[in-house]
C-alpha cells in the first residue's frame, strides 16, 4: 500500500508541477491588430461596393403589352439613347427590334392568301355545280314538257 500511495503522490506531484509551469512561463499571445503611427494630412474615405444604382426620379416604361397573346414572345431593344441621358417628355427613348414582327406579319399575309385562294376555289366550284345543276334541271324540264306533249 505504500507504494501505491508513493505512486498516486508522485503523478499528482508532476501534474501540479506542469500546471505550474504553464502558467509562471506562458508564452505572451501574439497579437493580430495592426498598428500604424498617425500622420497629419487629407483624410480620405473610400468605399468600394457591388450592387444596383437607383436614379432618384425615374419612370418605368413597359414595351407592348399585347405581343404574346399574337404570338411574339421575344422582343428585343434595337437602339437605346445612352445611359444618363436626360429626356423629355414624347423623345425618343428605344426602339425594339422588327424582325420578329415583320415575320408574324409576312406568315399572316401568306395564310391570308392561301385562305383566299381556297375561298375563290370554292366559289368556282360552287358555280361549276350550280351551273351544271341548272342544265339538269332545264334538261329535265324540256323533258317533262316533251313527255307530256305525248
Amino acid at each position: 500500500m505504500n507504494n501505491r500511495n508513493l505512486i498516486i503522490a508522485a503523478v499528482g506531484v508532476i501534474l501540479l508541477g506542469v500546471v505550474a509551469w504553464q502558467f509562471l512561463f506562458k508564452e505572451s499571445a501574439v497579437s493580430n491588430d495592426i498598428t500604424i503611427n498617425p500622420t497629419l494630412g487629407p483624410f480620405e474615405v473610400i468605399v468600394t461596393t457591388t450592387g444596383e444604382l437607383r436614379a432618384k426620379n425615374s419612370i418605368e416604361i413597359n414595351g407592348p403589352s399585347g405581343a404574346s397573346t399574337v404570338g411574339i414572345y421575344r422582343l428585343s431593344i434595337s437602339q437605346i439613347v445612352p445611359e444618363g441621358t436626360t429626356v423629355n417628355e414624347g423623345e425618343f427613348v428605344a426602339s425594339l427590334d422588327k424582325q420578329e414582327l415583320q415575320s408574324k406579319i409576312n406568315e399572316s399575309q401568306l395564310n391570308l392568301g392561301k385562305v383566299q385562294s381556297q375561298y375563290t376555289q370554292a366559289k368556282l366550284d360552287t358555280a361549276l355545280t350550280l351551273a351544271t345543276e341548272r342544265n339538269n334541271i332545264v334538261n329535265l324540264k324540256f323533258t317533262w314538257k316533251r313527255s307530256w306533249r305525248k
